[in-house]
Order: C-alpha cells, then structure tokens, then sequence
C-alpha cells in the first residue's frame, strides 16, 4: 500500500495518491506490527503534495538500521525537497551513519544533488549525481540514468549532455529532464516546465527569472 502511495505521487498523480493514502491508514488502522514507518512516510508524502499544512516530517528512529525505514526516509527526504524544504532535507540527508545499502544508498544521490543545488551548494552536488549514475547503471535503472544525467546538464549547462526531451512528463525523472532543458536555454519548453511543476505538486523545482550560473568543475 505504501509503495503505491509513492509511486502515484512521484507520478504526478495526486488525486489517486489521496486516494491510496486513505486507503493505506485504514489498513495501518487496523495492523498492529509495531512502529509503520512506510506507511507514515508515504502518508505524509501524499499530505503535502495535496496542500495539508504538514509540518514535522515523521522520520524514522536515527539508530533503525531496517532497510525499510531507511526507504521512508527517502521518501520524507524527496517530499520536502519537491515542497522547497531543500535545507531540511539536507539536515536529514547529512547525518553521519546512514544505513549502507550498497548500490540501492547511492542511487537516491539525485534526491542529495538536487537538494544541494537548490540550496545554493551546487558545488558539492556532482559526486552525488555521480555515485548515483553508477548505481542506476548497476542496477538496469534507466529512469535514474536518465535522472541524474539531467542533473549533471543543468549543474553543467551543458545542452550535450541532456537526455531526450520527453513529450509529456510521466514522473519524476521527466520532470527533471525538462527541467534541465529549460535551464540550458529551450526557452520553449518553459511554459510546459511551469505547468509541470504545478501538477506535480514540486513548488520547490520553480525556475527563479535567472538560473544560477553553472557550476564549473575543478581540473
């Protein structure tokens, strides 16, 4: 349920995401299999993409080393970035002794990489678009391929480097995709972009008139 929750949300459907949500708490109503830390993820994932004044993240314990929770918190991480809460996802995503998941702990780079460049950290985002990269490669994950190679286009402004410009954006990697097209100077996408973010419900993923510079890599 939880997963179904998350995966109508970050595919910009809102309306079902309400729905699943609704549906997940009476089944979290009537479980008793100590602390869902999925479900309250998911929960708040879909209150704040619906507008809820959603205040306290509910993120699991810091000491949990359950791959499970670990997953809810990615999903808080990657709801307050998309709501503009950049520097407290970051708060959560700096902490020292995040559970080591392998290939699956770096991948959710994009969301660390995005939530830097947002915050002004531009700098320090690449080695996470970078690890992320490898990991969706690893792992056959094209949609974070394509990802993580729109946020190293946009931290380059580096039109070379951009994936295809989706049609119409279907999740959140299209998002992105168009995204970086915009900052990289398709003017002509901007309207689209603009209208992208307010039916994903990604306030935080708003272009400001002008982009920050490009951040120009050391060597």
């Amino acid at each position: 349920w939880s997963l179904l929750v998350v995966m109508a949300r970050l595919s910009g459907r809102l309306d079902e995401a309400s729905r699943r949500a609704a549906e997940l708490q009476r089944v979290l109503g009537s479980a008793h299999r100590g602390e869902p830390w999925l479900g309250r993820a998911a929960s708040f994932s879909a209150a704040l993409a619906s507008g809820a004044a959603v205040t306290t993240p509910p993120f699991p314990p810091a000491a949990s080393i359950d791959p499970i929770d670990a997953m809810a918190g990615l999903v808080i991480e990657a709801e307050l970035v998309l709501a503009g809460r950049a520097t407290e996802a970051l708060e959560h995503l700096e902490r020292p002794h995040r559970p080591n998941l392998g290939a699956m702990s770096d991948l959710p780079g994009v969301f660390r990489a995005l939530a830097l460049m947002l915050a002004g950290r531009a700098d320090e985002a690449e080695q996470w678009v970078d690890r992320a990269h490898a990991a969706a490669a690893q792992l056959d994950a094209p949609a974070a391929m394509s990802l993580a190679a729109a946020l190293r286009a946009e931290l380059r402004h580096d039109a070379s480097l951009l994936p295809p410009l989706p049609a119409v954006p279907e999740g959140l990697a299209d998002l992105l995709v168009l995204r970086a097209h915009v900052v990289c100077g398709d003017g002509a996408s901007e309207s689209a972009y603009a209208a992208a973010v307010t039916a994903f419900a990604a306030p935080g993923l708003q272009l400001v008139a002008s982009p920050v510079p490009p951040y120009v890599p050391s060597g």
